[in-house]
């Protein structure tokens, strides 16, 4: 009897996903091993061996072209893994650590915090200490630093590379029992993490005599990652990238267990699954409903993993890759200039492969370019969007070509399913989030952004959203980020639009968001929308805003009208970018400046019941990165009807 027919007849009575988490304690608490198979048959072990060594051939070729068309980029994944060899990590762009030769998979090695190894869902990930930051662990947890040591062990033929690879692999199978400790909180982590291990192995050959050990150890952490996935019953309410991301690792689970009957069913039910999220989780327009500009980038990357293992008995629908290129073709309207994207939702701990650390901007770009690749395309529109990932997951890499910078589309565009509008004209666009909040209005990632928006002039962000910064450190800071005091929108009588459960969730939300006029041409754009969030309060208020682009007169202008018969306290704010200057002159008037490009904003009031200053505040580009800035506050006081306008004047 196969291990897996034995899988099926005893670990299934024992693993059914009511009873998972059950069973994992009790080996935790008793000191014991989780009673799952832990030895392959030869058979499934060496159909694994086989798909790997397969893969391998294919991904060396891919490789050697990569380093041939960009080499200064396989460059820096060798200097990312000479870090790792040396104990030396950068991560989310701008955080640096150090670690020792063997890893403390459970320690955030900024803040000094060591979270307690426990069952998964026991841990806290938000610790005593206010600096702690579950994010390191995971960020080390993730494989990115295999997939570097792989890639240069393929690339140079150096053994210190694959040394490393394998001891960190083996390590960690070691130190995190399955469902055990931090690097289990996460499901998405987990996923990852198997996704990174997969593409490692077939970097790394696997299929010399000195191997088989190693491969060995890490085909059992394959199947404990499996098993975790597969039946951890803790799946978020909300639908988002996350559950694309674990359906995509199953997948990959499912193609190296192929021999058996229980990979086969894995790979089936993991196509089924993502079939039926796209539909659920994407618009008709392409919008997705996590209103997370960088969750739809991320999603964009997993889809693609996805398709380039869905041939022959798996294959994917004609609707799945009709939805991905409506995907595809919004997050290219959302770009703004070469690499620039509103930072609109929650960020993300990461990408799916990182085979070369980037910041967001050079992240979100390659993406950009591997979505559409695997849309159909032959030509990239940017040479800095080329990655290693793109050569490892797309089915003819040798074919691509690097295009003629294409002129940037300017004219506007409404998304109305998804509630996002892109007023543009020449060198200036305006990004507007006119849709409920969160998902379908429940959240996450519930930030309070009705009616928020950038604005970007001569391809530099001028006003910017807050970010996100962190979900796990400073919790506080994460909730007044995502608070409506924190986007470029107003709120009245100091009342949020939503009220917060925990740092993603909402109670309810209430705006309940409509658009009463949209229409676009060569000359203006007009859209005029409005919520019902502050209907709650004793005095019920009805609150519109208005944005006009006049492309003649290059203004944009900005009416906020709130109709209620009482008297009431509205207060709006603009965050603006770290870089730009402002210089007043006159109270209502306000010169923004960076690198040379001038905006000139003036107010307009019909009284003078307003207070308008400048303030001292913070701006989050991206995950982990937390910037000073400031901000234009206004605070205005009257009785209802009342209203105030902004016009932006591009100098």
């Amino acid at each position: 009897m196969s291990i897996f027919d034995s899988f099926r007849k005893i670990s299934f009575t024992s693993l059914k996903k009511t009873y998972f988490r059950r069973d994992v304690e009790s080996a935790f608490y008793l000191g014991k091993p989780f009673s799952f198979p832990k030895v392959l048959t030869e058979k499934v072990f060496l159909a694994a061996c086989g798909e790997l060594h397969e893969e391998h051939v294919r991904m060396s070729e891919r490789l050697k072209l990569f380093s041939r068309v960009e080499p200064q980029k396989m460059q820096r994944i060798v200097t990312l893994a000479d870090g790792v060899l040396e104990g030396r990590y950068e991560c989310y762009n701008s955080l640096h650590f150090t670690v020792p030769d063997e890893i403390n998979w459970h320690l955030d090695y900024i803040a000094g915090f060591e979270y307690p190894i426990l069952p998964a869902w026991k841990v806290e990930p938000f610790s005593e200490q206010a600096e702690a930051e579950l994010g390191i662990p995971l960020f080390l947890g993730s494989f990115y630093q295999v997939s570097w040591l792989a890639a240069s062990w393929l690339y140079t033929g150096q053994a210190k590379y694959k040394q490393k690879a394998f001891q960190i692999i083996a390590q960690f199978s070691d130190e995190n029992p399955i469902g055990v400790g931090v690097q289990w909180f996460e499901r998405s982590v987990a996923a990852t993490r198997l996704i990174n291990l997969y593409y490692s192995l077939t970097l790394l050959g696997c299929n010399s005599p000195e191997d088989g050990a190693c491969v060995k150890s890490a085909m059992e952490l394959v199947l404990a990652h499996t098993v975790y996935l597969e039946l951890n019953t803790e799946i978020a309410k909300a639908h988002d990238y996350k559950v694309f991301l674990v359906q995509a690792a199953l997948l990959i689970a499912g193609k190296l267990l192929h021999a058996s009957e229980y990979g086969k069913r894995l790979s089936l039910s993991a196509i089924q699954l993502i079939e039926q999220e796209i539909r659920k989780q994407v618009r008709p327009d392409g919008v997705m409903y996590f209103h997370s500009i960088p969750a739809h980038a991320i999603t964009l990357e997993v889809l693609a993993v996805v398709q380039s293992f869905c041939k022959g008995e798996f294959v994917l629908s004609k609707e799945f890759y009709k939805i991905y290129a409506k995907m595809t073709g919004v997050f290219e309207e959302y770009r703004i200039g070469k690499a620039l994207f509103p930072n609109i939702g929650d960020a993300v701990l990461g990408g799916v492969l990182e085979m070369e650390e980037r910041n967001w901007e050079d992240k979100a770009l390659s993406i950009l370019e591997l979505a559409r690749v695997r849309c159909g395309t032959t030509e990239i529109l940017h040479k800095e969007g080329c990655s290693l990932e793109m050569y490892l997951v797309v089915d003819e890499p040798d074919k691509i070509t690097i295009a003629d910078t294409r002129a940037k589309n300017t004219a506007s565009i409404g998304l109305h399913e998804g509630g996002h509008y892109l007023l543009r004209d020449k060198d200036i666009s305006v990004f507007i989030k006119a849709a409920e909040i969160g998902r379908k209005g429940s959240g996450p990632p519930g930030h309070n952004d009705s009616f928020t928006f950038e604005l970007d002039y001569r391809m530099k962000q001028f006003i910017v959203d807050s970010g996100t910064y962190s979900f796990f450190a400073k919790p506080e800071v994460r909730n007044s980020l995502r608070s409506v005091m924190h986007h470029n929108t107003f709120y009245v009588d100091h009342t949020q639009l939503a009220e917060f459960v925990g740092t993603m969730g909402i109670k309810s939300d209430l705006t309940k968001p409509s658009v009463e006029e949209w229409n676009s041409d060569e000359g203006e754009d007009n859209l005029t929308v409005q919520h019902f969030a502050y209907v709650r309060l004793e005095d019920p208020v009805i609150c519109k805003r208005s944005f006009r682009l006049n492309k003649n007169k290059r203004k944009f202008r900005i009416k906020d009208e709130f109709l209620g018969g009482s008297e009431h306290t509205v207060i709006s704010n603009l965050y603006l970018h770290p870089e730009v200057v402002v210089t007043m002159l006159d109270p209502e008037t306000y010169n923004l400046t960076r690198d040379g490009d001038t905006i000139q904003l003036r107010y307009h009031f019909p009284n003078d019941n307003l207070d308008l200053s400048l303030q001292d505040t913070v701006y989050s580009p991206s995950y982990g990165v937390l910037l000073k800035s400031k901000r234009l506050h206004l605070q205005y006081r009257d009785k209802l009807p009342a209203f105030y306008k902004m016009e932006f004047s591009f100098l």
